[in-house]
C-alpha cells in the first residue's frame, strides 16, 4: 500500500468503526450476540433491504434476524483484517467478537427441521393470574426459541459470507436448496423466496419470489471463493451449483437484454422477464462481474 492508500484506509476505517459501534449498540437483540433490523412494521423489514421477505407473522422486539447477525459477522471480520493493515491495537477486540457471534449463528439459528438456517420469533402473550375466581392481575409471557420458517435468501445469508465449513453436513443441504426446482432454483436465478412457500408470489411480491442479481452474486462469490476452490466433500456439488447458476443468470439477462434493451431491478422467476425499475445500472450491473468472474 503507498501512503495516501494508508491514509485514506485510517479516515475510513474511523468511519467504519462508528458505523459499526451504532450499529451494536442501536439493533441487538433480546439475548446476547443477537440483532434485530429496527424499524419493522406489518409486512415490511424496510431497513434490512428484504422490504416484503416474510418474517415473524406477530412484529415484536422479540425478534432476531440471521441476515443482520451475518452482516455484523462480515463486519468484525472486515474491521479486524483493516486494524492488522493499519498497525491498530484492535485486531483482539474485533476478532473476539466475530468468533462469538459465529458460535451463536451455528448453535442457534440452524433448524435442523428444515435443514436451513432461520430467523428466531419471540412471541409475548399476556396471560391472567387467578386467585380465589378473581382476575389479580396479568402477567406478560415470553414464548422463545420459535424458528420462522421460510426458505428464501435469509436461509442462505451464512453461506453468503463463507460461515458455512467447507465440510459441514449443513452446506449439503444448503447446496440441495439451491438446486431444487421447487424451493430456489429457477431457470433465470435464485428465487427470492421457495415457491412452494405460501407467502410466494403474495402482495406487493418484491422479495417473495424474484430473483434479485445483487443476491445472486453475493451466492456466487461465495461458492467460487469458499467452496469450489477448496477440497472438501461437496466441493462438486458446489461447482455444479455455481456453473448452472451463473449460466442460468448470464443467458436470461442477455435474452431479457437483447429483446428490451434494458436491464432491470429484478426478474421473475417463473417467466424471466425484467422487473422493477429499468434501466437499472445498480446492482444488476453485477453480471458484468459474474460474466468476468471477478469476485
Amino acid at each position: 500500500m503507498t501512503l495516501n492508500d494508508v491514509k485514506f484506509i485510517r479516515v475510513a476505517y474511523n468511519q467504519l468503526a462508528r458505523n459499526y459501534l451504532w450499529y451494536m449498540k442501536t439493533q441487538r437483540g433480546p439475548l446476547r450476540n443477537t440483532f434485530r433490523w429496527r424499524g419493522a412494521k406489518g409486512n415490511h423489514t424496510l431497513p434490512s433491504g428484504l422490504d416484503d421477505y416474510p418474517r415473524a407473522p406477530q412484529r415484536s422486539d422479540l425478534e432476531e434476524h440471521i441476515d443482520l447477525l451475518s452482516w455484523m459477522i462480515m463486519s468484525s471480520n472486515a474491521l479486524s483484517k483493516i486494524s492488522k493493515a493499519i498497525d491498530l491495537y484492535d485486531v483482539p477486540q474485533y476478532k473476539l467478537i466475530e468468533d462469538e457471534l459465529i458460535q451463536t449463528l451455528q448453535e442457534r439459528y440452524w433448524n435442523d427441521k428444515i435443514k436451513a438456517y432461520c430467523d428466531y420469533d419471540g412471541q409475548q402473550s399476556t396471560s391472567p393470574i387467578f386467585w380465589c375466581g378473581l382476575i389479580l392481575l396479568s402477567i406478560n409471557v415470553f414464548v422463545t426459541d420459535k424458528f420462522v420458517e421460510h426458505l428464501g435468501y435469509v436461509s442462505i445469508f451464512p453461506l453468503l459470507f463463507g460461515l458455512v465449513p467447507i465440510d459441514s453436513p449443513r452446506l449439503d443441504h444448503l447446496l440441495a436448496l439451491m438446486e431444487n426446482d421447487n424451493l430456489l432454483r429457477s431457470n433465470f436465478g435464485l428465487r427470492s423466496l421457495a415457491k412452494t412457500d405460501d407467502y410466494f408470489g403474495t402482495a406487493e411480491n418484491y422479495w417473495r419470489g424474484p430473483v434479485w442479481v445483487n443476491i445472486n452474486y453475493l451466492t456466487l462469490r461465495a461458492l467460487h471463493r469458499y467452496y469450489i476452490s477448496v477440497d472438501g466433500p461437496y466441493t462438486a456439488r458446489a461447482r455444479s451449483v455455481y456453473t448452472n447458476l451463473r449460466r442460468n443468470l448470464i443467458y436470461n439477462m442477455f435474452k431479457v437484454w437483447k429483446r428490451s434493451g434494458d436491464i432491470y431491478e429484478n426478474y421473475n422467476p417463473t417467466t424471466g422477464a425484467g422487473q422493477g425499475q429499468h434501466p437499472f445500472a445498480g446492482w444488476s450491473s453485477l453480471i458484468v462481474l459474474i460474466m468476468a468472474e471477478i469476485y
